[in-house]
């Protein structure tokens, strides 16, 4: 059964990524960047170019002509230190880009295509990722495989498959912990052991969720809830302290990480999390809550 769920997912993927991929070239042909997806290249540009994230230097049309085909306005984060010019947008996707970005401009001349054939492989990631979540959870391979086609064909996945936003990696990184920790999200949820290499998994699956702050700060529920499974799965292996010293290094690490970048960010350690600095000084009144926290 678990051979056949693999061979499913496997299918999935072989049929995902030409599909998305194609559509990714079709789309890149005859739309521009649009939304934000231009603030997010902006910086991977600057970090391939200058290696940071400052775009005082980055601004002219000659740079923005790298990657659009028009000139656009930078989104300035109000809290950017004097004399730099900080976007708005969170860092992590405009780093996850940096590779697929610097291939398309070194081989093909076009950034833009890299990259939107980069989230064409994320997103294809996540359909077979979701299957395999389903049938872990006790679903029958049929519902699952009807859903998941459901899922991989309509709105609102389908359209965010090749567009440059931090959505698909987040769901990529969430899907890839609630797999790993399905059993203790079944009735009567109990430890089941990773082998010989638990404590090196734990530690890389940490590091995972450690990266969702970076991609947005909406994303930190997400990766606490996982991260909760992530601690009983350490609290019930063979190698306790081991696993839960492994554990605390690795959120230690992303926690210097995000405070280096915020105090980068805006001479904060909050940095865009604190209102004012990325958001409207507004933005957490409790005036907005009847609107915000449904939405």
């Amino acid at each position: 059964s678990l051979r056949s769920d693999f061979a499913a997912a496997g299918g999935l993927l072989a049929l995902c990524l030409p599909v998305y991929s194609l559509y990714a070239l079709y789309f890149c042909q005859i739309t521009m960047i649009h939304g934000d997806e231009g603030q997010y290249l902006r910086v991977t540009q600057s970090l391939l170019h200058d290696g940071d994230m400052d775009l005082a230097n980055n601004l002219d049309a000659a740079q923005t002509n790298e990657f659009h085909v028009i000139g656009f306005a930078v989104h300035k984060a109000p809290g950017s230190p004097e004399g730099k010019v900080h976007s708005v947008h969170p860092i992590g996707l405009s780093v996850a880009l940096l590779p697929a970005y610097e291939w398309g401009l070194t081989h093909w001349g076009n950034p833009r295509l890299g990259t939107a054939l980069f989230m064409a492989l994320l997103a294809s990631l996540c359909v077979p990722l979701t299957l395999l979540w389903l049938t872990r959870l006790g679903a029958e391979r049929w519902a699952a495989l009807l859903a998941v086609a459901i899922m991989a064909l309509t709105g609102p996945f389908f359209y965010f498959t090749n567009q440059l936003f931090p959505e698909v990696p987040a769901l990529l990184i969430g899907l890839i912990g609630l797999l790993a920790l399905a059993h203790w999200q079944i009735p009567g949820g109990t430890y089941r052991s990773w082998g010989a290499w638990e404590v090196p998994a734990l530690g890389l699956l940490t590091l995972l969720l450690s990266c969702l702050p970076f991609l947005h700060a909406r994303y930190t529920p997400i990766g606490l809830l996982c991260g909760t499974g992530v601690l009983l799965q350490a609290w019930h292996s063979p190698r306790r302290p081991l696993a839960l010293g492994v554990i605390a290094a690795v959120v230690a690490l992303g926690l210097y990480a995000l405070i280096a970048f915020h105090y980068a960010f805006s001479n904060d350690w909050m940095g865009p999390f604190r209102p004012g600095n990325a958001w409207k000084e507004g933005a957490l009144d409790i005036a907005t809550w009847p609107l915000s926290l449904p939405g």
